[in-house]
């Protein structure tokens, strides 16, 4: 163990017992958790290679230090789903940052201006076109998407 988190830069290694091992294992399991977020804090999910979930979660923390912000990180790193529970950043630095990170799959947050979805896949434009086909009204599921589908 001593050796992972001298390699991921870790300052010290610390053991917690009873309450406090049981309070850090209901965190880790509250981490992607959305019903109840902080004003300001978003939760983003990432789904990468397994063999990039390290490189990804690291440019996660980077990008929030970056902008004064903090980012509690949790991952299946077998799988590569990422959870990011992000604090500190504004609606338009988010949204510069998920435009940066590979693999966003969804974003939960109240911060203005952040695309739900993350950045607009390709073959948007495709999307859009049909979707004013056969929606010209956009009744059928306004908003529920990226914008214009």
């Amino acid at each position: 163990m001593g050796a992972i988190a001298e390699r991921s830069g870790a300052r010290a290694i610390e053991r917690l017992e009873g309450a406090q091992e049981a309070q850090l294992w209901e965190q880790v399991a509250d981490l992607p958790q959305t019903a109840a977020l902080a004003p300001g804090e978003a939760v983003v999910k990432l789904s990468v290679l397994p063999g990039d979930v390290e490189q990804v979660a690291t440019r996660v923390e980077a990008f929030a230090a970056a902008a004064d912000g903090s980012a509690l990180i949790g991952a299946r790193a077998l799988s590569g789903v990422i959870y990011a529970r992000l604090r500190g950043l504004d609606g338009p630095v988010l949204s510069g940052t998920l435009a940066e990170l590979p693999g966003v799959q969804w974003v939960a947050t109240d911060l203005p201006g952040v695309p739900r979805w993350g950045p607009p896949p390709q073959g948007i434009e495709v999307m859009q076109r049909i979707k004013r086909e056969f929606d010209p009204h956009t009744m059928l599921n306004p908003g529920r998407f990226v914008p214009g589908i």
